[in-house]
């Protein structure tokens, strides 16, 4: 079994192919990395027409969002491998972009169709959403957003053909290079092509999207994001949606992202069928493990990553989502939100989704229940191992972190 467990108190060091890519890239204190791999948003833009072939990006809604974050990137302290696939990220989202709108253009029937209702998981990382999202995919009725088509949904699939698509062997490479440069994080956050993914994948279209946060310690960005009307990033996501549920016989959408508790106005102000369930852990264990997960991340785009620094970030960016998610609830006590324990959806995950569908006033049929019932024995929560770290690598305090979120922890029990 595989684990992962930080032994330095400071700052992670790259694997070895890393280095050896960042050592080739780097020659001239990475005077050639930036040279070839420029982060300019008039020639993320350029190159993203290039690679779609279509000129039209969509509305400029993204191009502050472009600007906030090339911005923010170069202050990252990126490796010259950083700044490679960094561009590559900003680059095909905006080709994706341009695809989804050129695809919408020439399908104004499916746009004229509502857009599925949704079921949608909005709890903070590490609480269960990832493997909750597994079971609510694997009903029939639900379509989810999944890993292979999230990064580049026009066209959209054809249902029952998807192992044909390109885009599904192309994320099997993906994956499997991601195991080489970042071994065990799939025992952190697993990913597999068919099953669901994050919305946060369409984020990056609009330019606005926590995605990014996790690649590389960026708060500059995190802050301008704090500052937007979310209402545009939802309204791109709903036009991704349409076209990626054409010709797809489900009954709803099944959706999930943190990042909807940052912005639960806007998420119900675009979707008014939404009905959502909030994921609740012991914020102790949320922080660290989040802080683990990312510090993995960083340590293939940028240069010395400091666990302190990027745990104390974490800390105060989980927070305030929770913060703003609380202050949704209060002023809006009627909301269509149920709520689920991490400890009860390990205990009893077939009871968990069922007793969800239940507040939420869907039906898990038999046909539903048998294949949830499978899928909690494929998506077991040690099937890649377990993620193994220590708070005190990261300068956290269990009791600190509770005490940030002491309203959280009282209002919730956690």
């Amino acid at each position: 079994m595989t684990t992962t467990e930080w032994t330095v108190h400071n700052a992670v060091a790259a694997p070895t192919p890393i280095k050896a890519f960042n050592a080739v890239l780097g020659v001239g204190d990475g005077k050639v990395a930036r040279r070839l791999f420029s982060p300019d948003p008039g020639d993320i833009c350029a190159a993203a027409r290039k690679q779609s072939g279509i000129d039209d990006l969509g509305p400029p809604t993204f191009w502050a969002g472009l600007v906030a974050l090339t911005g923010a990137l170069e202050d990252a302290d990126l490796t010259p491998m950083g700044r490679v696939a960094m561009r590559k990220m900003l680059v095909d989202a905006l080709a994706a972009r341009a695809r989804v709108f050129a695809w919408a253009a020439e399908h104004p029937e499916a746009m004229a169709k509502p857009v599925l209702p949704q079921l949608m998981i909005c709890g903070l990382p590490r609480t269960g959403t990832t493997y909750l999202s597994f079971l609510f995919g694997a009903d029939p009725h639900n379509r989810t957003l999944r890993y292979f088509e999230a990064p580049d949904p026009a066209p959209p699939p054809v249902q029952g053909r998807e192992d044909e698509d390109p885009r599904m062997i192309a994320s099997f490479k993906q994956l499997d290079g991601l195991a080489k440069l970042a071994p065990g994080f799939q025992a952190m956050h697993p990913m597999e092509p068919a099953a669901a993914t994050e919305v946060v994948s369409l984020h990056m279209h609009e330019m606005t999207s926590m995605q990014v946060e996790t690649q590389a310690h960026i708060p500059a960005y995190a802050a301008w994001m704090g500052e937007q009307d979310l209402r545009g990033v939802y309204r791109y996501e709903e036009t991704a949606l349409k076209v990626l549920q054409h010709g797809y016989d489900s009954t709803r959408w099944s959706l999930k992202t943190p990042a909807y508790l940052a912005g639960l106005d806007a998420v119900f102000d675009v979707y008014p069928q939404a009905r959502m369930v909030w994921t609740h852990r012991d914020p102790a264990d949320v922080v660290v493990s989040v802080s683990s997960l990312n510090a993995a991340l960083h340590q293939v785009m940028t240069r010395d990553v400091d666990l302190v620094v990027v745990a104390h970030h974490w800390l105060e960016r989980l927070a305030g989502m929770v913060d703003r998610a609380m202050a949704y609830l209060d002023a809006h006590p009627g909301a269509p939100i149920t709520h689920l324990h991490y400890a009860e959806l390990t205990e009893d995950p077939l009871g968990s989704v069922e007793r969800v569908y239940t507040d939420l006033g869907f039906e898990l049929d038999d046909e539903a229940r048998a294949a949830v019932t499978a899928a909690t024995r494929h998506h077991r929560q040690d099937k890649h191992g377990r993620h193994r770290y220590r708070a005190e690598d990261f300068g956290l305090d269990p009791a600190e972190i509770r005490d940030r979120f002491a309203a959280y922890c009282e209002r919730f029990d956690t």
